[in-house]
């Protein structure tokens, strides 16, 4: 749902109806500090990059001031502004 995914190395525009916002799916295969590496050659104008682990997902309210909310059997890791986090089912986040 985001402007760009990652997938198979390649960066690949998609919908776009979270604009700014990357998704790195099947993220429970990768290295945190290796993906925010890989990240400085990401397309122009992400604000955040999201990697889904499989078997989660990540919604936001209709309000931006609402946040995201983890769900699912996996973890969310954010990475934005050089850093990253990763939250559980249940926890909520902004950026």
């Amino acid at each position: 749902m985001g402007t760009w995914m990652r997938f198979r190395g390649r960066w690949r525009e998609t919908l776009g109806i979270a604009e700014g916002i990357a998704t790195l799916p099947h993220h429970e295969r990768s290295d945190p500090d290796a993906t925010l590496a890989d990240l400085s050659a990401a397309p122009a104008g992400l604000s955040a990059a999201l990697g889904i682990d499989g078997g989660s997902g990540a919604i936001s309210g209709l309000d931006a001031a609402d946040g995201w909310t983890a769900l699912g059997s996996g973890r969310v890791t954010v990475y934005q502004g050089g850093a990253w986090r990763r939250y559980e089912s249940g926890e909520r986040f902004n950026f």
